[in-house]
């Protein structure tokens, strides 16, 4: 479902085309404060991290949240983790905005392309240990 990143702009991805199949070391050192942007347009803050646990990004509009996503590693033993994602947004100011959100917004970014993702981690992390990502 890639279509719909690049419905988004053509350097929708980190990597140019594509998601990216390796560590990028300039998004390592992440701390609260720095922004990562998912689109040239389209920002959002870290608003916490702790690093392999959890890192919480947020939009904001005059101090109110826009939208939040959160991602938080689970260790359930030794040899799995459980990675627990969410997103919520409360940006809808009006009807249009939120039978825009309900019919293209949420099923597109939270149900279509939020499972893309999280498929395409899932295999990064599952992939031999000796194979370079």
């Amino acid at each position: 479902m890639v279509f719909i990143n690049r419905i988004a702009g053509p350097d929708y991805f980190y990597e140019g085309n594509q998601s990216a199949n390796r560590v990028i070391p300039e998004l390592q050192q992440l701390q609260a404060g720095d922004k990562i942007y998912l689109t040239l347009q389209l920002g959002m803050d870290v608003e916490k991290i702790l690093k392999k646990e959890y890192l919480i990004l947020t939009r904001k509009d005059k101090n109110r949240y826009q939208v939040v996503w959160s991602y938080q590693l689970r260790e359930l033993d030794k040899t799995s983790t459980r990675l627990i994602v969410r997103w919520t947004s409360n940006q809808n100011e009006g009807l249009g905005l939120k039978t825009l959100k309900f019919l293209l917004i949420e099923p597109g970014g939270a149900g279509i392309q939020q499972s893309q993702m999280l498929r395409g981690i899932k295999e990064r992390a599952e992939k031999d240990d000796k194979q370079e990502l």
